[in-house]
């Protein structure tokens, strides 16, 4: 079981990524986290639909994310 300080943590870590270059691909989160890509996909989901922090625009080849400053 993750404690909360490591869920906190990733977070913030896939945030900072993100808010650099939001046109960042999950392989490419994975890489720079050192986390699995399904991880970061469920972590991706949980910020999109549970938390309502991230948006994504557009589709998989010229998308990019959109971080809800407000909700942040």
């Amino acid at each position: 079981i993750m404690n909360m300080f490591e869920w906190v943590k990733e977070f913030t870590l896939i945030l900072k990524i993100l808010s650099g270059d939001n046109k960042t691909t999950i392989p490419d989160l994975a890489r720079k986290t050192g986390l699995s890509a399904r991880k970061i996909s469920n972590e991706l989901k949980a910020l999109r639909e549970d938390f309502h922090i991230l948006k994504r625009e557009g589709g998989r080849k010229d998308g990019y994310w959109i971080i809800d400053e407000f909700q942040v």
